[in-house]
């Protein structure tokens, strides 16, 4: 189990909920061309509970909150996509069991997950992308210990060949 205890996994706690929010008013603001009835924002208040609940609980066990985020990697990307996969189905029985079938609409659960989905996986690679590009200085070398060892490390990127000139042909 994630370690509670941790002060940074109430940041990305914290950031997630936010997500799981912004996702869920979205898209229901996208299913009614952002006029959203008033007989839907009686309900939102319990879809959300059920919502976050279900996601959360699903993040914590797919581990969604181990390790370092400045870490990510297409594994983790496919954790992201189980997660809010299963996440999603278990809201949605939920809701139909709970709520009734008529509550919320099928396309704004829908809209949720793909809403999501992109928000979860966007936040982690952009941490990715910022501890990369900011933090270890674009891939230039960096001294891992200044005082006692001379080895140097370096970011492992793929390598660009823009720079290489493009092969003539007089064959046309």
């Amino acid at each position: 189990m994630t370690n509670i205890l941790r002060k940074n996994i109430w940041l990305f706690l914290s950031t997630d909920i936010f997500i799981i929010g912004l996702s869920l008013y979205l898209s229901y603001a996208l299913r009614f061309d952002f006029n959203i009835p008033d007989y839907y924002l009686y309900d939102i208040g319990y879809v959300i509970i059920i919502l976050l609940f279900s996601k959360i609980s699903s993040f914590l066990f797919f581990k969604l909150y181990k390790g370092m985020w400045r870490f990510t990697s297409i594994s983790d990307s496919i954790n992201v996509l189980k997660a809010t996969f299963i996440a999603s189905l278990f809201s949605i029985s939920v809701i139909l069991l709970v709520l009734g079938p008529n509550t919320v609409p099928r396309t704004v659960l829908l809209i949720d997950y793909l809403l999501t989905t992109i928000g979860i996986a966007a936040v982690r690679a952009s941490v990715r992308i910022y501890s990369t590009r900011f933090i270890v200085g674009n891939g230039k070398y960096k001294q891992k210990n200044k005082l006692t060892s001379k080895i140097k490390t370096r970011l492992l990127l793929p390598v660009s060949y823009t720079h290489l000139p493009l092969p003539t042909s007089d064959l046309v």
